[in-house]
């Protein structure tokens, strides 16, 4: 016992533990902006959360104002959609308790093939889905504090194993002005491939007077290149035709 005021020593034996560091778990339901507007994800219907939780937070990253995919729909909606839809597909599999770790390559590899009974061998939505998958997987194993299995990071180096057509673009122009536009060109490259001194309208154009052809510099720059060494000899004959007339005397021959 001690008295009062005097000092008091605490033993150093034993020491204090390192706290256990708490693991990050991620949202299962997140709110994000899009154009202004808030827009809610929830993932929490779903089973595999341990799976869910880095896949979400991987999703959550990526999309909003402030990330890669800044629209809702159909840009970030649709990755939504291949999320839930791979992630029900684990669970069928894996179970209710699997994990980030726990996953095999060969799940890839099976859900490519339930893809394709759906929508067909080699077709678009085959791709676009697994893309979407390898790339949040990818996100996700980064944050994972236990590296994932050599053979799953191999497989993360591709997306679909077999050969998907990509998605059919849209057009830039309506079809009746594509078709307008298609048309316009066809006929000037038959206007350009068509021989000089042919076509409609080839009587008039030789009818036509040398200082006609020399009024038109513009024509002459985009016509067919034999048609400008024909001008240039009309022009050239012209010429000749105008000195030997100034001297009184009309051309040899």
């Amino acid at each position: 016992m001690t008295g009062r005021g005097s000092r008091v020593r605490f033993d150093d034996a034993g020491g204090h533990a390192d706290p256990v560091p708490v693991p990050q778990l991620g949202p299962v339901v997140f709110s994000l902006t899009f154009g202004g507007a808030e827009k809610t994800v929830d993932f929490s219907d779903l089973g595999c959360p341990l799976l869910v939780r880095p896949l979400a937070a991987a999703l959550a990253s990526i999309g909003g104002d402030t990330g890669t995919i800044r629209t809702w729909s159909p840009g970030f909606a649709q990755k939504v959609m291949h999320l839930r839809t791979f992630v029900t597909f684990a669970a069928g599999v894996l179970g209710a308790e699997a994990g980030l770790a726990d996953v095999p390559p060969g799940l890839l590899d099976d859900f490519e093939a339930a893809l394709s009974r759906r929508f067909g061998t080699g077709a678009g939505p085959v791709g676009v889905y697994l893309a979407t998958v390898v790339r949040l997987l990818r996100i996700a194993a980064h944050g994972e504090s236990s590296a994932l299995p050599v053979e799953l990071q191999a497989r993360l180096g591709y997306a679909a194993g077999g050969r998907c057509a990509p998605p059919v673009p849209l057009d830039a122009y309506p079809l009746p002005v594509l078709a307008a536009v298609k048309e316009a060109a066809l006929a000037d490259v038959r206007a350009a491939r068509r021989p000089p001194g042919r076509g409609p309208g080839a009587g008039q154009r030789r009818a036509g007077s040398a200082g006609s052809r020399m009024a038109r510099p513009a024509e002459r720059a985009v016509a067919h290149p034999r048609a400008r060494a024909a001008d240039r000899r009309a022009d050239a004959r012209a010429r000749l035709a105008r000195q030997t007339a100034r001297r009184g005397t009309g051309p040899e021959r």
